[in-house]
């Protein structure tokens, strides 16, 4: 534990934020297993689009749950280390994989919706330790700018692939 950076924090528990950081470090392991048993059950189109993607995902998240899991040591505190808790620690609060393993739009959708998530919850708890825990404030706001540039990604393929989709509906609608 640094007695010194420690003291720095100033207006809130130490323990609260090592208890959020843990909460954040079991939702990036839920992530990267996510990611690898997405990328396992990815077929057709879906398999060849996004396996790259995903598992990109899930090397991004192994690196974020190290950046939390050294701040919380910094900090004095353990991660948790039981991936049986994983799901319930995170502020995710459950797994669930998408309903399609081939349609690119609805496994898309199912993990911006996942990416928002984790970017609220961040984003809520980077305007609890602004001014407060500069430390922590930093490696919380690097892995958030992950997660804001995948999520504006995910969502540029998504309104494309929705133009796409509606001319070539509208295409078939005139009988072409």
């Amino acid at each position: 534990m640094g007695s010194a950076g420690n003291s720095l924090i100033k207006g809130i528990e130490v323990q609260e934020i090592i208890d959020a950081l843990d909460s954040f470090h079991a939702q990036s392991w839920v992530v990267v297993h996510f990611s690898l048993a997405l990328k396992n059950r990815l077929e057709g189109q879906a398999a060849f689009l996004l396996s790259k993607e995903v598992e990109d995902k899930a090397e991004e998240s192994t690196k974020h749950a190290k950046k939390l899991a050294e701040r919380i040591a910094e900090l004095g505190g353990t991660e948790t280390g039981d991936p049986t808790e994983f799901v319930m620690l995170s502020p995710l609060k459950r797994f669930s994989m998408p309903s399609s393993n081939s349609d690119v739009n609805e496994i898309l959708s199912f993990v911006l919706e996942l990416e928002q998530s984790i970017i609220r919850t961040y984003g809520d708890f980077l305007h609890r330790i602004r001014d407060k825990d500069d430390v922590t404030y930093h490696v919380l706001r690097e892995i958030l700018e992950d997660e804001v540039r995948r999520e504006s990604e995910i969502e540029s393929i998504l309104t494309v692939d929705g133009r796409r989709n509606m001319h070539a509906r509208q295409d078939d609608g005139r009988g072409q």
